[in-house]
């Protein structure tokens, strides 16, 4: 039973080595259906919310990364009040890119992906 959500950041990306076009590789290796299966079970209950669903600002610049596929990623979690509702957790969206924007003045989220559970 999840306790609310705790925000789990995952910042830059999942390392995608040796990936052709329309195939997502991890750790090196290629999806496989046995692979693509179990992914699409274990996610089937997972919501995606897109930028423009918790209410996220335009980023001041939409620099693409200049390494490609990203050599390594970060785990981090932030630090702040559990949310428990669509509305309360768009809002600590909105928060953590107002922060990161406006106080430490970066162009946008510091976060590629925020997963709750």
């Amino acid at each position: 039973m999840a306790r609310g959500l705790v925000f789990v950041v995952l910042l830059i990306g999942i390392m995608l080595q040796n990936a052709t076009p329309g195939l997502a590789g991890l750790w090196g290796r290629q999806w496989m259906p046995g692979y693509k299966l179990r992914v699409m079970l274990a996610c089937s209950g997972i919501q995606f919310v897109p930028r423009s669903g918790w209410g996220a600002r335009p980023p001041k610049n939409q620099e693409r990364l200049k390494v490609q596929p990203v050599p390594r990623f970060f785990v981090h979690h932030t630090l702040g009040p559990e949310c428990f509702n669509y509305w309360t957790c768009s809002e600590r969206m909105r928060h953590w890119q107002n922060f990161h924007m406006d106080t430490r003045g970066w162009d946008d989220l510091g976060y590629s992906f925020l997963i709750g559970g």
